[in-house]
């Protein structure tokens, strides 16, 4: 399941907000800045499966390289790719 519109929307604020900011991906449920409106944990999920698509997309599919790449266990990436189609 793809972020809705709604969620791309704040997904994109939230963006804004931390880019040029390096921050792991296990940390960005620790982010404390306040954007009135926004579903911090729903974009923080969105975030998380699109960097996770794109490290799959620059591995040519494969999750085992893309994990590599972002630090992860393989597990941990077939679980956040479920969180998101739940």
């Amino acid at each position: 399941m793809s972020p809705s519109k709604k969620n791309r929307s704040d997904l994109l604020r939230l963006m804004e907000v931390i880019q040029g900011y390096e921050i792991l991906i296990e940390e960005y449920s620790k982010i404390s800045i306040y954007y009135p409106g926004i579903n911090y944990t729903k974009a923080v999920i969105d975030y998380e499966y699109y960097l996770i698509q794109e490290a799959i997309n620059d591995s040519n599919g494969n999750k085992k390289e893309a994990a590599k790449k972002l630090k992860l266990t393989r597990r941990t990436i077939y679980n956040k790719i479920n969180k998101v189609k739940r």
